[in-house]
């Protein structure tokens, strides 16, 4: 009875734990993801189809390349903060510290040499040399969005939700006006100027927040990490590094692929113009997710096993409650949603109905790799990876010589997710059986 009594407080604890943490997150995302889904609708219909596809391609190699400077870091400082927020005061210093000057670093050189080489990537890989002006003000942005993503793993760790919330509402409010007038201005160009000045308002709220982190439990950036930290960079951020570096190219080789088809940057308009409600069905997976990961990370360092199996299991109900109904509506609604976006757009609805089947993998999908990351199974997820981007790979390829358009990469998308899902979840279901098993075993020997 005792211990029935403790089980029931420990859930209703997790249960407002969870609450709590998720309406920050939430708050965080309507402000910056939300706001800025309003501002890219407002632009698609002032830019056109084939402006607007070249701000998406422009617009998608800077998040690319930032989660390739910035995701490793990201989860390293997400995690072990979280599985030290208990110990010494010294092993966050190095962590923090350790994280922020790579990310410093290698954001510097990558936004420098894009800065450079803007000219030929225009030219070259998207074939329209026009677009080396706007690949410049780019690398701007990819600088601010790679410290931005480095601080966002920060305030994760600390678990730090209200700060993140207040830098991205402040960031959303921004934006949309910007963009507007920006799109009125200055077309693409003036809409990525709008970007810059969005991440600096929030680059800005997030350092305030962090030093005052900092301040309070007297940590240091200055600290020189030691041999400890120095490991994580390969068992913990190399694994995260090796499926963004999977991750990236392969999102942004499709993306290539499709601007270099017929009508590419048409093409690409409509797929951008889809994916923003991918997004947008994502919005609470992608909310649990920020919060589970320190958590399922703070709770393996306790060794509470249960408690980080009951967490996934509690999130992962809610992720597919709150997923698949809005998925099926969108889906139903796509050709009206689709014509909001301008004449153009009308009949290009189908790349809308397979995002939304591609968001319905995707509602357990973080959340199971957050579990085996936060258990040290890095690489079952690596493994995962390598399957989504074979399977996307291969779609996109024989989808486009078909002469398929958008319709090629939205399906390759849905393709791949299902591979990644049934890889992901057939780890999962040995770690949770494993947990099952135990609790039998310790139920028969009370």
């Amino acid at each position: 009875m005792l211990e029935r009594a403790a089980s029931t407080r420990s859930h209703g604890t997790l249960r407002r734990r969870l609450a709590s943490s998720s309406t920050w997150v939430a708050l965080e995302a309507v402000g910056s993801r939300g706001l800025l889904l309003i501002a890219m609708m407002i632009s698609a219909r002032l830019l056109g189809a084939k402006d607007f596809g070249a701000l998406a391609a422009v617009q998608g190699t800077i998040t690319l390349i930032a989660a390739v400077v910035t995701e490793g870091l990201r989860f390293t400082a997400a995690t072990q903060i979280a599985r030290a927020v208990h110990g010494p005061r010294e092993a966050r210093s190095r962590i923090v510290s350790l994280v922020f000057w790579a990310a410093v670093v290698a954001a510097v050189m990558l936004s420098t040499a894009m800065f450079a080489a803007a000219p030929l990537l225009a030219e070259r890989v998207f074939g329209a040399s026009h677009l080396a002006d706007e690949l410049r003000i780019a690398a701007v942005v990819l600088l601010l969005e790679a410290l931005s993503g480095v601080q966002q793993g920060i305030l994760t760790g600390f678990q730090a939700f209200r700060a993140l919330a207040c830098a991205g509402v402040a960031r959303g409010i921004l934006f949309v006006p910007l963009a507007v007038l920006g799109a009125k201005w200055a077309g693409v160009s003036g809409i990525l100027w709008a970007i810059a000045a969005g991440a600096c308002v929030g680059l800005v709220a997030r350092s305030v927040s962090i030093i005052g982190i900092l301040r309070a439990q007297n940590l240091s950036l200055t600290v020189r990490p030691s041999h400890a930290e120095y490991s994580m960079l390969w068992t913990v951020m190399l694994p995260g590094s090796l499926m963004t570096m999977l991750w990236v190219p392969v999102n942004w080789l499709g993306m290539v692929m499709l601007v270099h088809t017929p009508n590419g940057y048409f093409e690409m308009g409509v797929l951008g113009a889809a994916n923003q409600w991918l997004s947008a069905l994502l919005f609470l997976p992608n909310v649990l997710s920020s919060v589970t990961l320190p958590l399922f990370s703070e709770k393996h360092a306790e060794r509470a096993e249960d408690t980080l199996r009951s967490a996934a299991r509690l999130a992962m109900r809610t992720s597919l409650i709150t997923t698949l109904p809005p998925a099926l509506c969108i889906a139903l609604a796509s050709p009206w949603i689709m014509s909001f976006y301008g004449v153009e757009f009308a009949d290009r609805w189908m790349p809308l109905v397979l995002v939304c089947l591609t968001a319905a993998t995707y509602a357990t999908l973080n959340l199971t790799q957050n579990m085996l990351a936060a258990a040290g199974r890095m690489f079952d997820n690596l493994t995962s990876q390598l399957a989504w981007a074979l399977t996307f790979l291969g779609s996109a390829y024989g989808l486009l010589h078909a002469g398929m358009g958008a319709n090629a990469l939205a399906g390759a998308m849905l393709a791949g997710s299902v591979v990644k899902m049934i890889v992901s979840m057939r780890s999962a279901r040995a770690f949770l059986s494993a947990g099952d098993h135990q609790g039998e075993k310790h139920q028969q020997i009370s």
